[in-house]
């Protein structure tokens, strides 16, 4: 089975060209997952900050509890995913993983804007970035 892989160009934005020329048959391929866990009130700029760069394939889980240094986040009373939930974000990336630079910039001036508000404490944004490996 052939998985298509998603290309970004340089400059940040998708190349449909490129990505139907960048395949691999290999089930096993490596990736790299980042995980971005917001709080809700971050989702809109996440989603802009995708726009910006490209990035068409995710998934969103909103409504997601935790607790950290930012705070405890009930999950079992986000029915209506109110402010107080957090959301996360899973991008798989495999060709694309060469512009993690440019992603993680984006998001480090994300949270320095946020920061400045909050006399730099901790806000709710969290990135991990995990090896992945397509399997089905």
């Amino acid at each position: 089975m052939t998985e298509h892989l998603l290309g970004i160009s340089p400059c940040g934005t998708l190349n449909t060209t490129i990505a139907r020329a960048i395949t691999t048959t290999s089930k096993g391929a490596l990736m790299k997952m980042l995980h971005i866990v917001c709080g809700k009130r971050l989702e809109d700029e996440i989603l802009a900050l995708f726009k910006k760069l490209g990035i068409n394939g995710y998934t969103i889980i909103s409504g997601v509890g935790g607790s950290g240094v930012t705070g405890t986040v009930d999950a079992s009373h986000s029915a209506d995913h109110n402010a107080q939930t957090n959301t996360l974000f899973m991008v798989a990336l495999g060709y694309e993983s060469t512009f993690l630079p440019q992603i993680l910039a984006a998001l480090k001036e994300l949270r320095a804007k946020h920061i400045q508000g909050h006399e730099d404490r901790e806000i709710p944004l969290k990135v991990f970035l995990q090896p992945c490996e397509i399997i089905i």
